[in-house]
This record gives structure tokens, sequence and C-alpha cells, in this order.
């Protein structure tokens, strides 16, 4: 991937287990150093304040 992104761009990676959206996720950050990668449960640790049902505080 060669070029300049300009904008502010959303990518969202949907897929079957296995398919290679993290890969693809950490090749497009590291091609692009303007990009970022956030996961869900960050994502919804920002929007909502809210941790992931399987996480507990210690």
């Amino acid at each position: 991937m060669k070029g300049t992104v300009k904008g502010l761009w959303n990518i969202v990676l949907s897929g079957y287990p296995r398919s290679g959206k993290t890969m693809l996720a950490k090749r497009l950050i590291a091609e692009n150093p303007y990009f970022a990668r956030v996961g869900v449960d960050e994502l919804r640790e920002m929007l909502f304040n809210e941790t992931p049902p399987c996480v507990t505080n210690l």
C-alpha cells in the first residue's frame, strides 16, 4: 500500500475467526504511521466507561 491517506478514516474489520483480520490491521498500522488500532474492549471503555464482562478488577 503506497501513498498518503488524507482525511479521517474509520476502518472496521469483521469476519470469521482466523480469517486474517488482526494480521491485516497490524499490516495497515505498520505501513501507515498515522493509523491506530482500537480494539472493541478499548472502544467500549472509551464510549461507555465500561470494562468487558470477562475482566475483573483485582
